[in-house]
Parts: structure tokens; sequence; C-alpha cells
């Protein structure tokens, strides 16, 4: 780790804490985040830049900011959920279980919200389509963006729009209850597509570039469902979360908005589900 990453760590920390209404300064979460490599402060990180370039952001590193972060504010941090909110990716898979006795295996997600709090998702096994079905773990930003791309697309409003309208959604409040179920009841992954859409207008920064090699086409995201879902991910600042798309798109959605490090993974992978079970 380097200071400049260290500093995003730090912003990323502030991030959190005004969540939990308790916003701090600058010099503050420099001071918070020492404790990652183990220091007590940020003049000690500027001492120890040996200390700091062995630090690995894992689980202990989270463990010990988030046991000063209690002592200083009272706020209790999960470790793992803020090592998934400092690391850009808060969404890891849980379990596959049956979510009730009558259906199928589903596999579930914990996602990990900008307040270090966490929601369950999971994507549900069918008897059929298993092996066509994919998980893609998307890096909220990086998605949010693709989806934005489709300029005149059936959802170019909301995909526009901001927290600040995105909570008068219509049926905002039924992710509200969606999302309050917990483990107990995770809510279906939002449906997806990813593909290369022609003649979207280039950006002023590649006109003025010249580049006659520029794709004509861009690759953008569209809904079949869980527009509001994914709307009340946004506003509670998941960095991460997982959708469902097709295996001839996950590639594309993968490359383009996936969590680095991540691949997709099928449906039939993730619960054990073929597509002739019973």
């Amino acid at each position: 780790m380097n200071i400049e990453q260290l500093k995003l760590l730090a912003q990323r920390l502030r991030g959190v804490l005004e969540r939990r209404n308790q916003p701090i300064g600058h010099g503050q979460a420099f001071d918070q985040v020492a404790a990652l490599p183990g220091l007590r402060n940020w003049p000690e990180v500027l001492a120890f830049p040996g200390r700091l370039a062995a630090c690995e952001l894992d689980i202990s590193a989270a463990q010990r900011l988030a046991v000063r972060v209690n002592r200083h504010h009272g706020i209790d941090l999960m470790p793992q959920a803020l090592l998934g909110v400092l690391s850009g990716n808060g969404t890891r898979l849980v379990e596959a279980r049956r979510i009730n006795p009558w259906e199928t295996e589903s596999a579930v997600y914990e996602v990990a919200l900008e307040s270090c709090e966490c929601v369950f998702m999971r994507a549900n096994g069918a008897n059929y389509r298993n092996t066509e079905r994919m998980v893609v773990v998307v890096d909220a930003q990086r998605f949010l963006f693709h989806w934005r791309a489709d300029r005149d697309g059936h959802h170019a409003a909301e995909a526009n729009g901001d927290p600040s309208t995105w909570i008068h959604d219509y049926k905002f409040d039924l992710a509200v209850d969606g999302f309050a179920q917990g483990v107990k009841n995770p809510v279906p992954l939002a449906d997806v597509g990813c593909w290369r859409k022609p003649d979207v207008p280039r950006t002023e920064m590649s006109k003025m570039a010249s580049d006659a090699h520029a794709p004509l086409t861009t690759p953008v995201v569209s809904f079949t469902n869980g527009i509001t879902r994914t709307l009340w991910l946004l506003v509670h600042g998941a960095p991460s979360f997982p959708v469902e798309c097709s295996r001839s798109e996950a590639e594309l959605l993968s490359h383009y908005c996936g969590v680095p490090g991540v691949f997709p993974q099928s449906v039939c992978e993730l619960t054990g589900m073929t597509d002739h079970s019973d």
C-alpha cells in the first residue's frame, strides 16, 4: 500500500461515517486509517513508510480499523463489511440453500452498503436454464456509467437521476421492505442485459482525440427487471452488487462493469441445480 491509496481509503471511511451520522474531517480520517498498517496516527504513517508498504488491505487490517473507529466514535462496524467498502467489492457468496422448503436451491449473496451494514440477495435455481443464466458481480459506478450510456433507452430518466430522485421511484418503498427481510428472505437479483449499441454519440474528448480507430458502438446496460432494487442499492452506496444476465452477454458485462478479478458464474455452478433437476 502507498500514501495515495491510503488517502483514498480515508475518503471512503469518511463516506462510511457520514452514512452513520458521524462526519469527520480529512485530518481525522487520516489518523483513523493509520490503523490499517498498525500505526497510531498520520505522522507515524509518514515516518514509517516501510510499515505502510508492507500493509495489505485484508480482514486483519479492517479489524484494526474497526476497533479504532469503535473506540473513537462508538460505532460498531463489521470488519468484513468494512473491508468490502474500502476495497470496492462488498459482495460475497454466503451459501446455497432453499429459502423456503418448497423452493429450489438459491445462491445467497451478502452485499455491503456504504454504511457497512449488509443486505442479502439471491440467484434462484430453477428446473431449466441454470447453465444459461449467469451471475456477474458488478462495480456500482461502472455499471451506472454503462446504464447511462444508453441515452435514449427505455429507462434513461431513471439512469440519469441521482439519490434525490431515485428515492421517489414509485416502487421504492417495496425495495425498502424487501431488503428489510434480511437473510431469511433475500431479494432476487436484477435481470440485466449488456450489448453494444451502435451510433451512440462519441464524447467530446474522443472527438478531440480524433481517434480513427474509435469504436462505432458503445457497451450499454439495460434491464429486464429489478430497476428499483438497483436504485435502492445505489442510494445506499453499495460499492458492488450481483446481477443476473444471459451467458451470451456475461463476458461483455463482466469486462466493462464487473469487479476486477471476480468472474461470472452460472446458476448451475452456484446452486448445483442442473437443467434437468426435479
